[in-house]
């Protein structure tokens, strides 16, 4: 227990340094001088503020503040100083975040950033480290006076802040989530609002976001313009032209609708997209078509409120002006045209408000269900052109029709779609048993089931159903094994409904989850750290294993990892699944002697949870140790969650002069806090100049990086700005995030 105790404050121990007067100076751990001006005490947050956070005591008696609705808040700890009653004991200084991931360097930027603004912050920046493990943790508070919180949240650098508050994020910082971020006064506010304003900005006008938005919404404002121009110059309408603004518009827009319907269904034909994708990779982003059917979601609520808002005006006047001998009641919901257009309002706003990120994340089955009343959409959008709402003609002269001719291209894509959803059907009918279910650590299961006869390239992804838990509901995996396994394998994290569904009807219960987790980190699962951990579940069920259907395979980014000289695979949790496959498909392709262009990979692989590292430990172990070039793959393990005690003495005993990690049983030794992005990408970029990477290759030629993420965004947009930056004449980092 002592032994304990002086560990724990070795490795813990926050320095207590005097109380400093507020409004003062004084200078952080960092040498950093800032200064420190008056502090709200958290009694006294706003409600909005106040309901994410409950104070408690830790076990050496500091007051805490912590985040009572999110798991993954940081902790702000107050050392002796908060005492709810008596506002002068409450010492600011002194709180602190304590978040094992924030660098040195970030801090350094967050306080220069400030310097910058002129902004009057205070903070405090506790070090903690051990002589005999390389384990730094850094803690800082930042927080500004007194704000108009009538402002929605404050966005910095192109992220948005939580409603609970967090402090501004620099290219090397993690994202604080528990600190309550006031302004000054309202000249700090402005000056946030219009950095932020001018981060997106800058963020859409460079390179090929620049050239997407020129040619996307300025081809959007040519067919308004020619929609416009087509109603106003046609004779036959000179009657509805008599409306003037109004109708116009409602043409512009209709025609821009038109165009919209055909671009809408193009990117979710995921076959086609899969079978062009090999051609045309080089030509267009298809691996962004989510992105691009968002844009065109986007573009079709835009007009479709200014279609609507313009035909309103145009009832209005045709009621007013005695155009035609009807009222704007009666035209707007008795016609076939308003008629369909109002029913596909309705589903409009019920598919767009599904699948807002937050609630597709929380209920996907809602965005699942509501996006397939898309079917009644497409049946409104067709017939929303007939019953000859719009027509005119000479005088003298018959009257005729003039419908929307755009409507032909919108009738193309849905042809083309229609033949997908059928032929997935009928594809996806074929059942398959599955041969094995493993239960891995931290709630995470695999399945593998017997191959249905489909051709797959590593990296790939598919659709699976289980019938006894849906019927009719289609999750997206990928595919964890490698082409030469005898078999098919997913890992499943059971974080949602369906999930926890599937794992509960084939014996992953979350009571044995949770027990092989706490086995995993305490050791109990052997005392050899390479011992596999997970448990074979596949005759725990008495009634057999249920048959599932799948329904793919799909093309990926992380197909393209064959095609570069060096590939850095970055996977967060249990984005590691597609690097699985590829690192599996390694082996093999090593026994074969043939890896194609590939001569050095890179693998780095982030977790919060020491025990989310067991669920590949087997391959990476076979992979170390048939290495026979020990610099062709290297692997980088980050744990940047917190450790206990019993783990920090195992590490302290265990991993001095020991041949493999103590934590993950891989020679390779586990790394803690977020891995430093610009240090990685410029040694990989020397060691390609210098030559030290790829010996007697010709200067001159240009050495091609794939750098493949599966992960939050977050972390992708990071990747994503390194490789700009780090590209040059000779070494291209090219970026390919993976999508669902």
């Amino acid at each position: 227990m002592a032994f304990k105790r002086s560990l724990w404050i070795s490795w813990h121990a926050v320095p207590r340094a005097p109380r400093p007067p507020l409004e003062a100076s004084c200078s952080s751990s960092l040498g950093n001088t800032v200064e420190l001006s008056g502090y709200r005490r958290p009694d006294r947050f706003p409600s909005r503020a106040r309901e994410h956070f409950v104070p408690s005591t830790d076990h050496l008696g500091n007051h805490v503040i912590e985040s009572g609705k999110r798991r993954d808040s940081t902790v702000l700890v107050c050392p002796r100083a908060y005492d709810a009653q008596v506002e002068s004991k409450f010492n600011p200084s002194l709180c602190y975040f304590s978040d094992p991931g924030i660098s040195k360097r970030c801090l350094s930027e967050v306080a220069s950033s400030f310097r910058r603004l002129k902004s009057r912050i205070t903070f405090e920046i506790v070090l903690s480290s051990c002589s005999f493990y390389v384990f730094i943790e850094y803690s800082i508070i930042i927080k500004l006076g007194q704000a108009n919180r009538r402002r929605p949240p404050i966005v910095t650098k192109g992220h948005h802040l939580a409603k609970s508050g967090v402090t501004p994020i620099s290219n090397q910082c993690c994202r604080y989530r528990s600190c309550w971020f006031i302004a000054k006064d309202s000249k700090d506010l402005d000056r946030y609002y219009k950095m932020a304003k001018f981060s997106f900005f800058r963020r859409e006008s460079t390179g090929r976001r620049l050239i997407f938005n020129l040619t996307f919404w300025g081809g959007h404002a040519a067919i308004f313009a020619y929609g416009w121009h087509s109603q106003v110059s046609n004779p036959n309408l000179f009657i509805l032209n008599l409306l003037k603004f109004s109708v116009w518009t409602s043409r512009g827009a209709g025609i821009v609708l038109g165009v919209d319907g055909f671009l809408l269904l193009l990117p979710v034909c995921r076959n086609l997209i899969t079978f062009l994708r090999p051609q045309l990779a080089w030509l267009m982003p298809l691996d962004e078509n989510l992105w691009f059917h968002r844009q065109v979601a986007y573009s079709t609520a835009f007009f479709s409120m200014v279609h609507t808002t313009a035909h309103y005006v145009n009832m209005f006047m045709v009621e007013k002006t005695q155009v035609r001998a009807n009222t704007a009641v009666g035209i707007m919901y008795t016609q076939t045209g308003p008629f369909t257009g109002h029913v596909m309002l309705v589903i409009m706003v019920l598919m767009y408000t599904t699948a807002h990120h937050s609630i597709r994340k929380q209920c996907f089955e809602a965005f699942w269900y509501t996006h397939h009343l898309a079917f009644f959409w497409l049946l409104g959008l067709y017939t929303h052109a007939t019953g000859c709402f719009v027509r005119g003609g000479l005088p003298g002269k018959k009257v005729e029709c003039f419908g929307y001719n755009t409507v032909r291209f919108t009738l193309i894509s849905g042809a083309l779609y229609f033949g997908e959803r059928v032929w997935r059907e009928v594809r996806a009918r074929r059942e398959t048993q599955i041969v094995g279910v493993l239960m891995h650590p931290s709630g995470t299961m695999e399945i593998r089931f017997r191959k249905p006869g489909f051709k797959y390239v590593p990296g790939q992804w598919l659709f699976l159903q289980v019938a006894e838990v849906s019927k009719w509901q289609w999750h997206p995996f990928t595919i964890s094994s490698a082409p030469d396994d005898p078999y098919i394998s997913i890992h499943i994290r059971q974080v949602g409904d369906f999930t926890k569904a599937v794992g509960e009807s084939l014996g992953a219960t979350s009571q044995l989850a949770a027990s092989l987790s706490e086995a995993v980190r305490k050791g109990k699962s052997g005392e050899n750290p390479r011992n596999a951990s997970f448990v074979d579940i596949t005759g725990v069920r008495n009634a057999g294993l249920p048959l599932i259907r799948i329904d793919g395979p799909y093309g990926a980014p992380a197909e393209d990892v064959f095609g570069c000289e060096m590939a850095i695979l970055v996977g967060a949790g249990i984005g590691v699944t597609p690097f699985s496959s590829i690192l599996k498909n390694i082996y093999y392709m090593q026994q074969k002697g043939n890896l194609g262009s590939l001569r050095r990979v890179n693998f780095i692989w982030i977790n919060k949870d020491i025990a989310a590292f067991g669920w590949f430990r087997a391959l990476l172990q076979n992979l170390e140790d048939m290495q026979t070039d020990k610099d062709f793959l290297t692997m980088n393990m980050y744990l940047t969650g917190k450790l206990d005690l019993d783990t920090i003495a195992n590490i302290a005993l265990n991993d001095t002069g020991a041949e493999f990690d103590p934590l993950t049983g891989l020679k390779a030794r586990t790394h803690f806090g977020r891995p430093q992005w610009a240090d990685i990408f410029e040694r990989v970029k020397i060691g390609i100049l210098e030559g030290s990477l790829f010996l007697g290759q010709e200067s001159s030629l240009r050495t091609k990086v794939g750098v493949f993420c599966c992960g939050p965004n977050a972390l992708a947009k990071t990747l994503k700005e390194h490789c700009r930056k780090a590209t040059t004449s000779q070494v291209a980092f090219e970026f390919y995030k993976e999508h669902f």
